[in-house]
């Protein structure tokens, strides 16, 4: 099962949500019971680290050569927007060669028996 570049950013970002909506029920926990809060908060931002971490990791498995999926969400946001390069071919350069610099042609002379 493969999953796509979108379903992978979307996963990462619905994470990334789910540790703020944690943080924010961590403080209001925190009024009530000071220890579970300050627990539920550190757990969320564990669970926001890891949703960053996972961002991260699904960004470098597209950008991998030979790679041709392009990912929309990336591509409307300008991150890691496909721009097509040119092949331009790689000529050596020859130096200019002058009339002296030639090697002269020698006459061969056949003898004939």
């Amino acid at each position: 099962m493969d999953i796509g570049f979108q379903d992978g950013y979307m996963l990462a970002t619905i994470i990334i949500g789910l540790s703020f909506l944690c943080f924010v029920l961590g403080l209001i926990i925190s009024e009530v019971n000071r220890r579970k809060g300050v627990t539920s908060v550190v757990l969320s931002i564990i669970l926001f680290a890891l949703g960053v971490y996972y961002y991260w990791i699904v960004g470098m498995c597209q950008t991998m050569p030979l790679k041709n999926n392009v990912n929309r969400m990336n591509y409307y946001m300008h991150v890691y927007r496909h721009t097509p390069t040119m092949m331009v071919p790689v000529v050596p350069q020859i130096p200019p060669s002058s009339p002296s610099s030639s090697p002269k042609s020698e006459k061969k002379t056949h003898k004939s028996k």
